[in-house]
Formats: structure tokens, sequence, C-alpha cells
């Protein structure tokens, strides 16, 4: 049996969000054919995520660290010291240590099938590795004006290919260099099925996703409260965790919105869109937006920002969601579909026929069968396929 190495700065955890989704999938899809090895750059806890039990990890150092340490100012303004001094401790340690952990990786992985799971693993890898690159954020992240970003591309060497989660990111690459794309699929066997005839959903949001900058949740509570005022019995459940929570619960008092948005924590539940009429996404940078195929694949249509070009190619704009610019259209456009049951069934129907066309497990396996193909020589399945051009280099 072949074997896959996929790279991480370090082993996620369940609570990792698309990360840990999309390489679970990975290591479901190809179980019995594909044997994937999990590198750990630096130290990791014992993996609670369930497609890994049983999977080799390897680390190139046992020395622990926290990986989310550009977060460090958010603990210092919210007065969590230790926290802080460990985030600057770790900051230090992945720079320092990574010339060591460049010259293990190619006495470990050169001449291998790799996979770097973001630009802040594969900096760890030495150019002697030959490996497939993925994004999961967005090309402007990285190849932007993002300080953070920016020095992650800068300090890894050159992948032999760029995948990104979507084609309007692979077309911004073209020129700089070989990218292609590959979307994210989403496993729906475990779902319980659709009924045939919804019935009416009460009217309550939810959103799904990390509590940080980037996912904007400040603006989830300004359009909570406009929603609260239009909409009779609306309620916002805010379905994550992250840096920002503290700040959001003091915020919700502060504005009154205890009766109406309620901070759920973190769920690993996937069937937790059926209770909710209308999934909200506010972030203002994304690579693809899983939470919004897996909503999809519950008949559940999304309300989402313009966070890039790519978010037409997830949502169709009034047929599957709406995609919006202000606080005021956010609102609106739920209100519409929380006020027209027929309205909102139809676009439950048409948000599942999209997740069928595009985003099934089935289809992103084929893809990625297609770039092991091409890139490594491994002969999976069938190949080919109706996959798409998905991974085809630009």
């Amino acid at each position: 049996m072949d074997v896959v190495y996929v790279v991480f700065d370090q082993l996620p955890t369940s609570r990792d969000g698309g990360l840990v989704a999309t390489y679970a999938s990975f290591v479901r899809e190809f179980a019995g054919e594909l044997e994937v090895k999990l590198v750990s750059a630096f130290g990791c806890e014992p993996t609670d995520i369930d497609a890994f039990e049983g999977l080799e990890v390897i680390e190139l150092t046992s020395v622990r660290i926290d990986n989310r340490f550009p977060e460090a100012l958010g603990h210092l303004r919210a007065g969590r010291l230790g926290r802080f001094a460990y985030a600057l401790r770790s900051g230090l340690l992945f720079f320092l240590l990574r010339p060591l952990l460049r010259r293990r990786s190619r006495r470990l992985l050169a001449g291998k099938p790799v996979i770097a799971s973001s630009p802040a693993a594969a900096m760890f890898l030495d150019a002697r590795v030959r490996f497939v690159l993925e994004v999961h954020s967005s090309y402007e992240f990285f190849w932007g004006d993002n300080p953070t970003g920016r020095l992650q591309t800068a300090l890894m060497a050159p992948p032999q290919l760029t995948l990104f989660r979507n084609a309007s990111d692979a077309r911004r690459a073209e020129g700089r260099f070989r990218a292609g794309y590959l979307y994210n699929g989403f496993d729906d066997r475990g779902l319980p099925p659709l009924p045939a005839e919804p019935a009416p959903k009460p009217p309550r949001a939810l959103f799904v996703g990390r509590l940080v900058e980037s996912k904007d949740p400040a603006m989830l509570l300004r359009c909570a409260a406009l929603a609260a005022e239009r909409v009779p019995g609306f309620a916002l459940d805010v379905y994550g965790d992250g840096p920002l929570r503290g700040a959001l619960e003091r915020q919700i008092v502060h504005m009154g919105l205890q009766d109406v948005v309620s901070l759920k924590g973190f769920t690993a539940d996937k069937a937790v869109y059926r209770d909710y009429a209308v999934l909200w996404l506010t972030s203002t940078n994304e690579g693809f937006g899983l939470v919004i195929i897996e909503a999809a694949a519950n008949g559940v249509p999304t309300v989402s920002t313009e966070w890039g070009p790519a978010v037409h190619e997830v949502i169709a704009d009034g047929q599957t969601g709406h995609v919006v610019r202000t606080d005021e259209e956010l609102v609106e456009r739920t209100a519409e579909l929380l006020g027209d049951p027929k309205a909102l069934a139809a676009f439950s129907r048409r948000a599942r026929e999209r997740f069928e066309g595009r985003f099934t497990a089935e289809r992103h396996k084929r893809a990625w069968e297609e770039v092991l193909s091409r890139e490594f020589g491994l002969l999976l399945g069938a190949g080919g396929g109706d996959g798409g051009s998905q991974g085809e280099p630009t």
C-alpha cells in the first residue's frame, strides 16, 4: 500500500475546525487504499480525532508550543498573562528551531509523497522534499498585505503544486507559481435523511466557527439585535470557541441580548444545522467556508458576507443562499426567508442539490486521486471521472 505523509506545524485537535474536517475526510476516503502518516513539526497531545486513531504520528521534535502564538496580544489585552508569556515563548521557539526541523524533515521525507497542510507546516520542510501545499485560507492572506501570512510563505521552500480551496484564488496565482484548486468535500453518510416535506422551522439562525477576528463575531451581535427588532421570536445560537469568547459574553450583556443570543460552545455534531432555518457567516476572509456545505448537506441555506470572490462558487446568490455586504442587508435577506416558508423550503432544496452536485466526499476523493496520480505517480481508484478540473495546475 502506498504511503502519503501529511505534515502539520502541530497536529490539530478536534476543535480546530475546517482543517480537521479536511484531513479527517481524506483519511476516511482513502481507508484501505492508502496509508496516511501524520507528521507534526512540534510535540503534540495524543490525537482526539476519531479518523486519526491508529495512524502513525511522527514528531520532528518533542518540544511543545502554542501554535496560535500570533494571538499573544489578545491574551495580553484580556489579562491572561500566563497564556501571553507562553505564546511569546512559543513564537520564539517556532522560528529558532526551524533550521533543525528542516534538516530532520529532509532525512524523513525526501523522495516521499508529502502534503503540507498549510504554509506554517511547509516552513519546516527542507528544499529537497517534494510536496503539495494546501492553502485553507485565501490567496490574499498569504500573498497580500497580511504580515503573518507573507512571512510564512517567504520562509517556506517552493512547493511543486499549491492547492487552493477555490478556483478564484488559483487564478490569482497564475504567473507566480504552479497552482490549482480542490473544493472541500463533506461526508454526509452519518446524517439522517432529509424529510420529503420539511416541517416549518422556528425563526432561528446559527453560526458555526472559531470566535476570532476574521469571523467578525461583533457583526453577529449587531445583526442579531437588528433581527430581534424585525422578526418576532428571533434567536441566534453561536457554536464555537476561541479567544474572543469572553469579550463576546460581555458584549451580549452590554447590548441586552441575553434572550436573543446564546453561546453554545464547540460542537462536533454535523446534524446540528437541522434545528435552524438559516446559517449566518460573517467572515471577512475565507478560503472556502466549509460550514456552508455542511449546512447545505442538511438542507439549510446560508446568508453570508462577501468574504471573497469564491463565496459565489459555494453559494448561488439568491438561489441557495444570499451574499450580502452590510448588516442591514444580512438582516433583510434573513427576514425575507423567515417570513416566507415556501421560499425557505425552495432555498433548502436547492442548497442540498448544489451540495450533491459539487461538494460530496466522493467528488473530493476523485479530485485527490487526480492530484496524487499526477504529482506522485500514485494510482488510486479509477482516477479521472467527473471530478472536474479540480487540482489542475495553472
